[in-house]
C-alpha cells in the first residue's frame, strides 16, 4: 500500500469496517456539542464515499512510519494525498464546519490507501452572517495567524482561508520534513514567526519540489488571508495543474544521508533516462553538488557550490539531469 510520511510525520491507518458502536463523534462549537449516532458514523468512513473522518479513532489506530529512505516514496504519490486532504475540507467546509487543527497527523489513509482528513476535535461551525468562527484550539506549527490572533483575543478571526493556510502548512512539512514553524514555540510566538516573514520558502528547505508547487505551497500558506487561495477545492485545482506540469519530469525524493554527506536525494529512471542520485556535499567552506548513477556509481555530472548559492544550484541540478 503506498504511503506518503516524511521523516517523523505520520498517517493513520484504521480499520474496516470501524467498530461503530464503540464509536461517537463529538464536535464542540462554543457551548454546543453535536453528537452523531453510531451507524451515520459507519456510514460516513466508508472509504470510496467520504473524503474526511470526523472523529477521534487514534485508540484504535495504526501509526505508519516511514523514512525518507523509502525507495517508493515519489511526488506523485503526495499530490494524491494533497488533492484527497483539500477535498476532504472542501466537504467539511461545506457542511459549515472549520477543521482548525489540520496538520500531517490528522492525514489519515483508509484500508484502501486514501487519505481523509480526520480528528474534528477542535471544529468549530461557521457563522453563517460573518462566514468566521471562533479558534478553540490548533497546532501552532501549522495555525493560520489571524486564527491565532483571534483565538488569543477571544474574537471569531477563523475562516475557510485560515484552513486553508493549514493545509498548505501541512504540505510544506510533508515535502520540507520539517514544519513551517520551528517545533516548541508557543502560539503566540508561532504567530509572530509567521506574520515577520520567518518562515524559510519551501522552495529553500526542499530544493527537489518542483516550481509550481513551491509557488501553490507560498500563496496557500500568504500571511494576508485575502491573497490565499478563497477555498479548498481552488487550493485542489491548482495542485491537480502542478500534478500536470511536474509529472513529466523526474520524481525525486529524500534519502538517508550518506556518511560525510549534508543531504541526499535519488529519482527512478524515467524513459531512457537512468536512475541518480544527488548529494550535497561539504568541502570546507564550500559544497560540491554530486550527481551520480546509482547503478554503477559513476560520476554524471558535479558543481562546486557556497553557502549562499547552493540552493540554487541544487535546484538547477534537478531540473537539469
Amino acid at each position: 500500500m503506498p504511503t506518503y510520511v516524511r521523516n517523523f510525520v505520520s498517517f493513520r491507518l484504521f480499520p474496516f469496517p470501524p467498530l461503530a458502536g464503540q464509536l461517537a463523534e463529538v464536535i464542540a462549537s462554543g457551548n454546543n456539542v453535536l453528537v452523531r449516532k453510531p451507524a451515520e458514523i459507519a456510514r460516513d468512513v466508508l472509504p470510496d464515499r467520504f473524503d474526511f473522518v470526523p472523529f477521534h479513532v487514534g485508540f484504535r489506530a495504526i501509526i505508519i512510519r516511514r523514512l525518507a529512505s523509502a525507495p517508493s516514496e515519489n511526488l506523485n504519490v503526495s499530490y494524491a494525498l494533497r488533492q484527497r486532504a483539500c477535498l476532504g475540507l472542501h466537504r467539511a467546509h461545506n457542511d459549515g464546519l472549520l477543521h482548525n487543527d489540520v496538520k500531517p497527523a490528522n492525514l489519515f489513509l483508509t484500508a484502501t490507501a486514501r487519505c481523509m482528513v480526520g480528528d474534528f476535535g477542535f471544529a468549530t461551525l461557521i457563522d453563517s452572517v460573518t462566514e468566521m468562527a471562533r479558534l478553540i484550539g490548533a497546532t501552532p506549527a501549522t495555525g493560520a495567524p489571524e486564527a491565532i490572533t483571534g483565538a488569543l483575543a477571544s474574537q471569531a478571526l477563523a475562516s475557510v482561508t485560515s484552513d486553508v493556510y493549514s493545509i498548505g502548512a501541512t504540505l510544506y512539512w510533508l515535502l520540507a520534513g520539517v514544519p513551517p514553524v520551528p517545533p516548541g514555540m508557543t502560539h503566540q510566538k508561532a504567530r509572530d514567526f509567521v506574520v515577520a516573514g520567518n518562515v524559510v520558502p519551501l522552495r529553500a528547505v526542499a530544493p527537489h519540489v518542483g516550481d509550481y508547487t513551491c509557488r501553490v505551497v507560498a500563496k496557500a500558506m500568504a500571511i494576508d488571508p485575502n491573497n490565499r487561495y478563497r477555498s479548498a477545492i481552488e487550493l485542489h485545482a491548482d495542485f491537480g495543474s502542478a500534478r500536470t506540469a511536474e509529472a513529466r519530469g523526474r520524481q525525486w525524493h529524500t534519502v538517508v544521508t550518506h556518511p560525510g554527506h549534508e543531504k541526499c536525494w535519488q529519482c527512478l529512471p524515467l524513459g531512457a533516462k537512468r536512475a541518480l542520485r544527488v548529494c550535497l556535499i561539504p568541502i570546507g567552506l564550500a559544497y560540491d553538488v554530486r550527481a551520480e548513477h546509482i547503478s554503477s556509481n559513476r560520476l554524471y555530472r558535479s558543481r562546486p557550490t557556497t553557502n549562499a548559492k547552493k540552493g540554487q544550484d541544487l535546484r538547477n541540478m534537478f531540473k537539469n539531469v
